[in-house]
């Protein structure tokens, strides 16, 4: 099987950390980017809820193309609950405990298939299964 060019997966988690950071640290981020002159992207804010959920998407559509590679779908289900909890916060209910659960989850869930994969890169497991 040829490998794909680009790793969702790796793509993904990086998409996760940076929508979990996104409203976490938003007051830092605003601090720092009016300090840097770009207190006119503030216009903008109201992007951030839609970029969220498009890498938040983005991590489940990695970390399932990446559940190929090392069999766990726990990750998938993980991120699946975190992303239907991201879009419920974000566009049905406001709550914010339900915005930070979620978030937690999809990283939660990114950072578990980053350590199945790791683990399955070290053992090929095929060579020890038994025949019983």
């Amino acid at each position: 099987m040829k490998k794909p060019i680009v790793s969702l997966s790796g793509l993904g988690s990086l998409g996760a950390a940076i929508a979990a950071a996104t409203p976490c640290c938003f007051p830092l981020l605003a601090s720092v980017g009016s300090t840097l002159g770009l207190g006119a992207l503030g216009q903008h804010a109201s992007w951030a809820g839609y970029i969220s959920q498009v890498l938040g998407l983005l991590l489940v559509l990695g970390v399932y193309i990446g559940s190929k590679q090392h069999g766990k779908l726990e990750p998938v289900v993980l991120c699946v609950i975190g992303i239907v909890g991201l879009f419920t916060a974000l566009n049905l209910l406001k709550f914010e405990w339900l915005l930070y659960t979620s978030l937690l989850a999809l990283a939660s869930g990114a950072i578990w298939h980053q350590i199945a994969l790791r683990a399955n890169r070290h053992c090929d497991c095929k060579e020890f299964t038994t025949n019983v």
